[in-house]
């Protein structure tokens, strides 16, 4: 016999009304979860941004998550192959107090059925040691040596190959719930992501101190510029004046003197607009207000998208070397014009690279222009006068074992004239004694030769004609 439809109404309505309270109560909970999870991993993030090493993040997360979970033990241990082996490295794990540290070395085939679900990427959540019918006599012994009652593991693989587990454990049996499951997936890569952080922080910090230190050593002044080099980010450096403030967006006109800040200007463009390093040498304004120069070089920084971020430089100062070169110009000027007024020229053999150089004034001599003559020992042998050429070398090989080197002998100029040189020169030798370089200096002395032979003539036609005088006496009988 069936219920009159008033009376079954109530209880459908009674139902409904429990199952959507059922529905509610468990969308509550879900949401209390997930903003329990949310609370938990925010406040991970904030302890885990000022930590500066590998062994600080895993400490600080395997107790947050211990603490979390309320379990005894936490460890994060990284994969370790050595000799065909595999290892659990764990240190500094979390260990409550009474409780001993998981830290060390394990071998993951001390643990069969838990490796095969690491490694294939699986997280394996252990309610109780003793009834998982997962785990092998072997995995239950370990285990139970190690006073584990249940556990939860989340395995990291990159490119497919097991790196690092993340396990919280307690002595007794425990019901993991999905979503501390999924936590404990979630913490296991973030402090791997940590981890690489500090380490690349950590290398670039390493690379940084020794650039800069190698930098520092070589160089007078290291520097950080804006991408557009309008402003001075950073400056330091042996060659700075003590308690002297810098200028740091008037550079240009502070520092730099007015001759070169066009020049300067030009070349920033040019590397700003290229993306490419900078590099020049010019002058600059001294705190004493005399004149100084620097060579300086300074690469572009540039972010993920190509666009420059800054640009670190250093500056080298070379005024003792700008001040010699000058005055070697000046000494070489002066050497010049001396040899002009005295028609004296220059030259200059490296005997082991075979190589040659020769004055303005020597090629002026020998009638070619700049770079007719190849600077080799058969470049210059093959101008001497086919006649003179075997005591040419003659006389250079007496050179190159006496260390002095003199002659006299004719060349022949491009355009067919003779000349006839007076060559005068020393020979340097190295540690080993083998003659290294020769300098030293011919005069043409053409003239004088001509002269010389024309005075000859002329004597012996003086001769001559005493001779022909005295026979003439002879004959007349006078």
């Amino acid at each position: 016999m069936t219920s009159p439809p008033h009376k079954t109404r109530p209880k459908r309505f009674l139902r409904r009304l429990i199952n959507t309270l059922e529905h509610l109560d468990t969308a509550e909970m879900a949401m209390r979860r997930e903003e329990a999870r949310r609370s938990f991993l925010l406040k991970l993030s904030d302890a885990m941004r000022p930590q500066s090493g590998a062994d600080a993040i895993i400490a600080q997360a395997t107790r947050m998550i211990a603490e979390e979970f309320a379990v005894a033990n936490a460890n994060y241990a990284l994969i370790e192959r050595e000799d065909g082996k595999a290892h659990f490295v764990a240190r500094n794990s979390y260990a409550a107090p009474g409780r001993q540290s998981f830290d060390g070395r394990y071998l993951l085939s001390d643990f069969p059925g838990l490796t095969r679900s690491l490694l294939e990427g699986k997280t394996l959540a252990v309610d109780d040691i003793l009834q998982d019918i997962r785990l092998t006599r072997a995995d239950k012994a370990a285990y139970a040596a190690l006073d584990i009652g249940s556990f939860v593991v989340a395995p990291l693989l990159k490119d497919g190959e097991l790196i690092a587990v993340f396990t919280a454990h307690d002595p007794r049996p425990r019901r993991w719930q999905d979503d501390e499951i999924s936590l404990m997936e979630e913490v296991a890569s973030r402090i791997w992501s940590d981890i690489e952080r500090v380490s690349a922080e950590l290398a670039l910090r390493v690379s940084e101190q020794q650039f800069r230190a190698l930098v520092t050593a070589t160089s007078d002044v290291v520097y950080r510029m804006r991408p557009d080099w309008r402003e001075i980010r950073d400056l330091q450096g042996t060659a700075l004046p003590p308690n002297v403030p810098i200028s740091k967006t008037a550079w240009l006109q502070n520092y730099i003197a007015p001759a070169d800040q066009t020049e300067l200007s030009a070349a920033i463009k040019t590397a700003i607009e290229g993306r490419e390093p900078f590099q020049l040498e010019h002058r600059i304004m001294r705190p004493d207000g005399t004149e100084g120069w620097v060579h300086s070089r300074a690469v572009p920084l540039m972010d993920e998208s190509g666009e420059i971020t800054d640009w670190f430089g250093a500056a080298t100062d070379v005024t003792e070397r700008k001040v010699a070169e000058e005055a070697v110009r000046d000494a070489e000027l002066r050497l010049r014009l001396a040899q002009d007024s005295a028609g004296v020229a220059t030259f200059d053999w490296l005997i082991q690279t075979n190589e040659g150089r020769w004055s303005p004034e020597a090629l002026n001599m020998l009638g070619l222009q700049e770079g007719a003559l190849g600077g080799s020992y058969e470049d210059w042998i093959a101008m001497v006068h086919p006649e003179d050429r075997a005591e040419a070398a003659r006389r250079l090989e007496v050179a190159l074992e006496m260390g002095e080197f003199e002659g006299e002998w004719r060349v022949i100029r491009p355009d067919g004239e003779v000349v006839w040189l007076l060559i005068r020169g020393q020979v340097q030798y190295d540690e080993a004694d083998r003659p290294k370089r020769l300098t030293g200096a011919q005069v043409d002395i053409t003239e004088r030769v001509h002269s010389e032979q024309r005075a000859r003539l002329l004597q012996d036609h003086i001769d001559s004609q005493i001779a022909l005088f005295h026979e003439w006496l002879r004959d007349t009988d006078i």
